[in-house]
């Protein structure tokens, strides 16, 4: 694996670990001001969701509508 992919890798590695252990600042930290997030409609809260506030809208939209939501990393 190149170098750049192996960063990649990396990032979103520790992304997801850190999301997961509830850290969500360190993750947001990571993304660029115009930070895009696309949600298809037959997912919860579909739409577009751009910048670092429309990244923390939908995010507080998502967390709203579950009493609890867990994810685990399987596999990069």
């Amino acid at each position: 694996m190149a170098d750049d992919e192996q960063q990649n890798v990396r990032l979103v590695r520790g992304g997801l670990e850190n999301w997961i252990a509830g850290d969500h600042e360190a993750v947001i930290a990571t993304f660029t001001d115009d930070v895009k997030v696309v949600v298809p409609p037959e997912v919860g809260n579909a739409g577009s969701y751009t910048g670092i506030e429309g990244f923390r809208r939908w995010f507080a939209q998502w967390d709203e509508a579950w009493l609890a939501f867990r994810m685990e990393l399987k596999d990069i």
